[in-house]
């Protein structure tokens, strides 16, 4: 079981990976507009795993 790779497992990876850069790239200034814009950078137009983009981006933004 440890060895699956789900889709919930890349997106949560691709969602540390981008806080990760802006720990690194973000100025003090631009720091919580970045941070609050990582769930439409992750979030593709289209909903894949539930039934609304809406609700994919509220999942992800919870998860930042």
């Amino acid at each position: 079981m440890r060895g699956l790779d789900t889709p919930v497992k890349q997106i949560r990876r691709k969602i540390f990976t981008e806080v990760a850069k802006l720990g690194f790239q973000s100025t003090d200034d631009s720091l919580i507009h970045d941070i609050e814009a990582i769930p439409y950078n992750i979030v593709e137009e289209r909903a894949k795993y539930r039934e609304s983009i809406y609700r994919e981006r509220a999942v992800a933004s919870e998860r930042v």
